[in-house]
């Protein structure tokens, strides 16, 4: 063969892998949908999502709306989402899926939620018939261990307070849960209600001074855990939380499921929608680990002396 016709060839030949490597690659749009800012939820999930490799302005557009703490504006952003032809959307919360599930009965949606059976979210856990799975968090039995942590960190205690956030799906369970637990023990529970962000300061101080000895956060209280655990110190109220942030900021305890489990289960729903597995063969699943921190620096400045035998049983003493 000629020279010439050699390089015609093979020209011939490579072009459409040339043509091929300059197609640009296309986006998987996955949008995120929150009751209220949550950086550390965002910023652990995108972690998880590059991981699994899926990277942000790369193979992905990541679509985020945040409902800031408003039901209204939280539905208007779910369809907002739904026009946005989103692939799949990632929920935080039972009134997050609740407001996506309204918006859009075809889109994956996956999350992760307090009890979704009971919820009447789905009918189903092993097998989701609706366009919702996930991760079923064990929240009410979580938050029922965390008023058992807090009475067996203050002996003698009498009263405590629950701090709920007025017209969320779960917040009245919530309570009832908490409230069962502490009478069990012979213990007071007063909700402390809150009707939005801006009322948490009014709501904690007064618990303090109506005479709550201690204070048990609802869950979805978790983007405000540095706000919360310093307001109840400075008010001198004996708190628990969800996660370690909250211990960090100043909260003497925090426990729950670890954050970093629940991004990588949601990141590994994410690629199975992703590539074509259908949601009824993507059963619910169960955060198996949760982990105890206790802040033995805010324990001092309370004049709190933590028993030995919870010292001993914690993941973490913040010193």
């Amino acid at each position: 063969m000629k020279r010439r016709g050699f390089l015609a060839a093979a020209t011939g030949a490579l072009s459409p892998l040339s043509a091929a490597w300059a197609q640009p690659v296309r986006k998987r749009r996955i949008g995120i949908l929150l009751y209220s800012a949550n950086d550390a939820f965002e910023q652990g999930f995108r972690k998880a999502l590059h991981d699994a490799g899926y990277i942000d302005g790369q193979n992905i557009e990541i679509v985020r709306r945040d409902g800031k703490a408003n039901d209204a504006l939280l539905q208007q952003y779910a369809a907002e989402l739904v026009r946005e032809q989103v692939e799949v959307i990632v929920v935080w919360s039972t009134d997050t899926v609740t407001a996506a599930m309204r918006a859009t009965s075809t889109i994956p949606i996956v999350g992760s939620v307090a009890d979704p059976q009971r919820s009447g979210l789905v009918k189903s856990l092993a097998r989701p018939e609706a366009n919702f799975t996930g991760i079923s968090s064990q929240a009410f039995e979580i938050s029922a261990k965390r008023v058992d942590l807090l009475i067996e960190t203050l002996p003698g205690v009498r009263t405590l307070a629950f701090l709920g956030l007025r017209g969320e799906a779960n917040m009245q369970r919530f309570f009832d849960t908490s409230k069962a637990t502490a009478n069990k023990a012979g213990v007071e529970m007063r909700l402390a209600e809150v009707t939005g962000l801006q009322d948490l300061e009014r709501a904690i101080t007064a618990a303090a001074r109506d005479g709550a000895q201690g204070l048990v956060l609802q869950q979805i209280f978790y983007p405000q855990s540095k706000a919360i655990a310093e307001l109840a110190l400075r008010v001198r109220l004996p708190a628990i939380g969800w996660q370690r942030p909250f211990a960090e900021a100043g909260g003497l305890l925090a426990f729950g499921s670890l954050p970093e489990d629940n991004y990588r289960l949601l990141a590994r729903y994410v690629d199975k929608v992703l590539t074509g597995v259908p949601l009824a063969n993507l059963p619910f699943e169960q955060a198996v680990r949760s982990d105890l921190i206790v802040n033995q620096r805010t324990a001092r400045l309370l004049g709190v002396s933590l028993p030995t035998v919870l010292l001993a049983r914690a993941d973490e003493v913040i010193e």
